[in-house]
């Protein structure tokens, strides 16, 4: 008989006393990378750690449209002093 998963049978078990250094640190790899192992605290900083990177692109895109209405101002100043009165 093969074993299936979707038949609910314990494929294989894992005894965290008897694993090594890397095993363990590789166990908490993934609860410290999403935040489950320190818990609610631990996601909702793990969620806004997630989100900042979102807000720098869309601050920096907002910096970017800022600077360059300025400079576009700046240059119709300019043409507009320069250019011979009536």
């Amino acid at each position: 008989m093969d074993r299936c998963p979707w038949r609910g049978e314990v494929l294989a078990v894992r005894d965290a006393r008897a694993q090594g250094a890397g095993d363990t640190l590789l166990a908490w790899v993934h609860p410290l990378h999403n935040g489950e192992a320190f818990g609610l605290a631990g996601r909702i900083v793990a969620c806004a750690a997630g989100l900042v990177p979102l807000l720098l692109a869309v601050t920096g895109v907002m910096r970017w449209l800022d600077r360059r209405r300025g400079e576009r101002a700046r240059r119709a100043r300019r043409s507009a002093l320069s250019a011979p009165g009536p």
